[in-house]
Parts: C-alpha cells; structure tokens; sequence
C-alpha cells in the first residue's frame, strides 16, 4: 500500500474489502469480499437501501497475533 501524498491517506483500493451493515440491536452483517474500495461502494450504493454501512478493508491474519 502507498500513501497518496496529495490526499495523506493510505491507497487502500488494490486490497480486499468488505461492508458492514446493522445495528447493535439487530447485529451486523458483512458481504464481501470485494476487489478494492471503488467495487465495494458501488455495490453498497447499488443494492444495500436499508441503513447506514461501512466500507472497510480486509487483513490476512498474522501468524503472531
């Protein structure tokens, strides 16, 4: 992952990343993975009408963890 220098944030959208939905009353759920930011927000604004989300990425688990 690279910093983009204009913006100071990570280019996060070559990694795997996922939506959460719902609520602590309801729970959440979680649909991915996806390929990169920009394919889950299209998805998100397409198809999920009920609530607010969050897009987020993905990480392998690490062996030491």
């Amino acid at each position: 992952m690279e910093l983009i220098p204009e913006l100071n944030v990570l280019d996060l959208d070559d990694s795997p990343h996922a939506i959460m939905f719902g609520n602590l009353s309801d729970g959440f759920e979680i649909i991915g993975p996806f390929n990169g930011w920009d394919s889950a927000l299209e998805y998100d604004q397409k198809y999920i009408h009920w609530g607010p989300t969050w897009i987020m990425p993905m990480k392998e688990p690490a062996a030491n963890e």
